[in-house]
C-alpha cells in the first residue's frame, strides 16, 4: 500500500528531446542553449524558493534507459526528482564544460531511440502522486519541430487522451515548448491533449518563458475593489514575476496570459442600464480552493457554544464573523492622486499586480474603464487594503501600467504598492551639533574603556567572587539575599 505525505513544495518536470534532430549538426548548439537556460533556471529556483520546489529532468528519445526507469524505453532520468540544490547545477556544469557538448550527451543517452508519449505521461504521473502530494505540478517539454504524432495510430491516440485527462484531474499543468517557429502543422495536435504550446524561435526569450512557466503568480483571488457599495467589482492580485528598475510588463504563467488577452465581446441587456450580468456564465466561476473568497466565514447556520466564567454562550457563524471583523474585506479606493506626487520612499513593500478576473464580464468592463481612465488622466489611486477581514488595513497605491511599457508580454492593470500610515513614518527632529566639554570627554571616556587592549586579568571569575561573598556573609552574619554581583565592566 502506497502512502501519500502532505507537502506544500512545488514540482516540476523538465522533458528535453535528445533524439536525433535535437543533436544534429543544425540543431546541437541550440540543444546546449536550452541546458545553458535550464541551469539559469534551476539556479534562480535555488536562490529563491527556500526549499519549497522539486525539480526532475528526463532526456527522451534516448537508447539508454536508467535504472529507475525500465519500464520506459527511452527515457534516460538525467536528475531523479528532489529539492532543487546546488548538486543540480554542478550536474549541468559538469555537462555544460566537456569539451565535446555531443560526444558527453551521447555518452549518457547511448545514443538514438523512440519514446513513447503515453508512457512517458504516465510516469509523469507517477512522479508527481508517488508518496508525496505536491501543491503545483508542472510538466515542461522542450522540443525541436517535428511531428510527434506522425506514427499514431487512433487507439494509441485515443489511450494518450485518457493519460491527458488523468493529468487535468490531478491539476497537472503541461506545456510544450517548440524551439522554432509555428512551421509545422502537426505541433497543434498537442492543443487536443490539453497541452499548453509555445514557439520559441528566440532562444533569447527562454529563460524568461521558463521563468514564467516555473513561478507561482496568482496570489489571492476575488478580491473586492471598490468606491462605493453600488460600485464593486472582484480582482485577482498576482506576484510580478520579473521585477525591474523599468518595468517591461507584467509577467503571469501561460494559462492567465491566454485569459488576459482573449478578446470579449460585452452586450448590453435591454434591462440593464450597465451591462448584462452573465449570471449563467459566473455561477460557476468560483473553484473550491477559492479560500479567500468573500464568503470566507460564511457556512451553515449552526450555533458554536463558549464558555465565558462558567457559562455557556450560543453563536452564530454570522456572529462569529462579525466580532473577528476589524474592517470590510478588500479594496477601497479612497480617491486619485497625479503620478508627479507618488515618490520612490512611499513604497513599503514589493509590488503585487492587480488584474481582472476573466469571466466575470462585468467586472472586467469596469475594471478596464477604471484602468483606461487613470491612464489618460495620469492619476494613481490611493486605497485602502484588507486582505481578510480579521487582518489589519494597509495603505496602498494603485498605479496603472503604462502602454509605452515595451516587454515580452504586457498587460493591462494595476501595480498595488503598499505604504506607511503616518503613524509608521517617524519623523526626527533636528539634534544640537553643538555638545558640552564635559560630555565629549565622557563620551571619549566610555569609548576608551570599550576599545581598551584586552587582557583575561580584567575579568575576575563570578562564581568564585559569590563564594567568597557567601563566606563573608556567614563570617558578619548577614543575609545571603544582600550579596550583590559583582559589574563586569573592563578594567
Amino acid at each position: 500500500m502506497n502512502y501519500q505525505t502532505f507537502s506544500i513544495k512545488d514540482a516540476i518536470i523538465f522533458i528535453i528531446d535528445t533524439g536525433s534532430i535535437s543533436l544534429s549538426e543544425n540543431f546541437s548548439w541550440k540543444l546546449k542553449r536550452i541546458f545553458e537556460v535550464l541551469r539559469e533556471t534551476i539556479s534562480y529556483i535555488c536562490l529563491t524558493n527556500s526549499n519549497l520546489e522539486e525539480v526532475c529532468i528526463l532526456l527522451v528519445n534516448t537508447l539508454n534507459s536508467s535504472k529507475c526507469d525500465e519500464e520506459i524505453a527511452s527515457t534516460y532520468t538525467f536528475i531523479p526528482m528532489g529539492l532543487v540544490s546546488t548538486d543540480m547545477v554542478k550536474q549541468l556544469d559538469c555537462l555544460l564544460s566537456s569539451d565535446d557538448f555531443v560526444s558527453t550527451i551521447l555518452q549518457k543517452t547511448g545514443g538514438f531511440g523512440n519514446v513513447s508519449l503515453v508512457q512517458l505521461f504516465r510516469k509523469c504521473n507517477k512522479l508527481f502522486n508517488f508518496c508525496k502530494s505536491y501543491k503545483k505540478k508542472t510538466i515542461i517539454f522542450l522540443t525541436p519541430t517535428y511531428d510527434h504524432f506522425k506514427n499514431f495510430t487512433n487507439e494509441s491516440f485515443l489511450e494518450l487522451k485518457v493519460i491527458a485527462k488523468d493529468l487535468e484531474e490531478g491539476k497537472i499543468s503541461v506545456n510544450i515548448i517548440v524551439i522554432d517557429n509555428n512551421s509545422i502543422s502537426g505541433n497543434l495536435t498537442w492543443n487536443k491533449i490539453g497541452a499548453r504550446v509555445d514557439f520559441c524561435d528566440n532562444l533569447d526569450n527562454l529563460p524568461l518563458i521558463l521563468k514564467l512557466k516555473c513561478s507561482r503568480t496568482k496570489c489571492h483571488r476575488n478580491i473586492s475593489l471598490y468606491l462605493t457599495n453600488n460600485f464593486k467589482i472582484e480582482v485577482d492580485l498576482y506576484n510580478i514575476v520579473d521585477i525591474k528598475s523599468i518595468p517591461k510588463g507584467f509577467h503571469i504563467d501561460a494559462a492567465t496570459n491566454q485569459v488576459i488577452q482573449r478578446n470579449q465581446v460585452y452586450k448590453l441587456d435591454k434591462g440593464d442600464e450597465m451591462f448584462h450580468n452573465y449570471d449563467d456564465v459566473l455561477s460557476d466561476s468560483l473553484s473550491s480552493d477559492d479560500v479567500l473568497s468573500d464568503n470566507e466565514y460564511k457556512s451553515q447556520d449552526i450555533p458554536m457554544k463558549m464558555k465565558f466564567y462558567g457559562k455557556v454562550f450560543d453563536f452564530t457563524n454570522d456572529e462569529i464573523a462579525k466580532i473577528r471583523e476589524i474592517a470590510p474585506r478588500g479594496i477601497q479606493i479612497l480617491g486619485f492622486r497625479k503620478i508627479e506626487e507618488f515618490k520612490l520612499d512611499y513604497i513599503y513593500s514589493v509590488a503585487l499586480f492587480v488584474s481582472a478576473i476573466e469571466k466575470k464580464y462585468r467586472d472586467k468592463r469596469i475594471f478596464f474603464s477604471l484602468y483606461n481612465s487613470c491612464v489618460n488622466k495620469n492619476v494613481f489611486a490611493v486605497g485602502r487594503y484588507v486582505l481578510k477581514s480579521n487582518f489589519s488595513p494597509q495603505l496602498v497605491a494603485l498605479i496603472p501600467t503604462n502602454k509605452s511599457q515595451e516587454g515580452f508580454f504586457k498587460y493591462k492593470g494595476f501595480y498595488l504598492f503598499k505604504m506607511p500610515f503616518k503613524e509608521n513614518i517617524r519623523r526626527l527632529v533636528e539634534i544640537d551639533t553643538n555638545c558640552k566639554t564635559n560630555l565629549c570627554n565622557a563620551t571619549n571616556f566610555f569609548v576608551n574603556k570599550l576599545t581598551s587592549n584586552f587582557t583575561p586579568l580584567q575579568y575576575e571569575d563570578p562564581m568564585l567572587e559569590r563564594h567568597y561573598q557567601a563566606i563573608e556573609a556567614l563570617a558578619l552574619d548577614k543575609k545571603i539575599t544582600e550579596m550583590k554581583d559583582l559589574p563586569h565592566n573592563l578594567s
